[in-house]
């Protein structure tokens, strides 16, 4: 008898890693972490069909024990901003399945536009009580803080990232000691993870998402948190 061969396409789904550092003065700064591909801005976001974030590992070669946390990274495009006091943020899909709330904290990403005077790129903000449910919301610098007044101009549509946290953990490292720690993984501590058929736990990223870390303590001067995700596209 013949043999017929199983002519069914193979679908290769890539293997992806993560990558971000937190140096010294980058305490309480999302920093997003970066495949080498870039989308955008040059930020490396899920594939096309979501990834599947199989470890979040951190080490570190600083003189004390630090708290890193990572965060999930809903991003859109096409957010406007009033100038007036405060101003007013509008993101058409913001709660769509976001969940946001007051205090959640959000980032704009430079993708070629000019913010008002009042907001910059890379900056943690607030959500705070004058936020209005559904697609816009003002901001603080702190959580509870008073709400931005922004002015003068801007240009083109921004770049925003609403930001999840998922997990946190201390990157332990003996006191005065310069070396690198064993790495602390952060994927083990998130409370809810998806799990696979043989209960591998991993985290699921949608189309677009980014994953973000940051240190809760300002690193020492030249010194460096190192923070990696590994997995792959569906």
């Amino acid at each position: 008898m013949a043999f017929t061969p199983n002519n069914a396409g193979i679908y290769v789904k890539q293997p992806r890693r993560w990558i971000a550092s937190i140096g010294n003065g980058d305490a309480s700064a999302w920093k997003f972490l970066y495949n080498g591909s870039g989308v955008g801005n040059g930020l490396a976001g899920a594939g096309v069909n979501g990834s599947k974030i199989t470890s979040i590992q951190a080490t570190g070669n600083d003189t004390a024990s630090r708290i890193v946390q990572t965060a999930l990274a809903f991003t859109t495009s096409g957010v406007t901003i009033t100038l007036a006091t405060p101003g007013v943020v509008s993101w058409p899909a913001f709660n769509n399945g976001y969940n946001a709330a007051v205090g959640d904290q959000v980032v704009f990403l430079n993708n070629g536009d000019t913010l008002p005077t009042g907001l910059s790129f890379n900056t943690t903000y607030f959500l705070v009580a004058t936020f209005v449910f559904g697609t816009s919301f003002s901001l603080a610098a702190t959580a509870g803080g008073a709400a931005i007044a922004t002015s003068v101009s801007q240009a083109g549509t921004h770049l925003l990232a609403l930001m999840k946290p998922i997990a946190a953990a201390t990157v332990a490292i003996t006191s005065g000691t310069d070396g690198v720690t064993a790495a602390t993984d952060l994927l083990g501590l998130n409370a809810v993870p998806n799990q696979d058929n043989d209960g591998q736990k991993y985290l699921y990223l949608e189309s677009g998402d980014l994953l973000a870390v940051s240190s809760t303590t300002t690193v020492t001067a030249n010194k460096m948190l190192s923070v990696i995700a590994h997995g792959g596209d569906f």
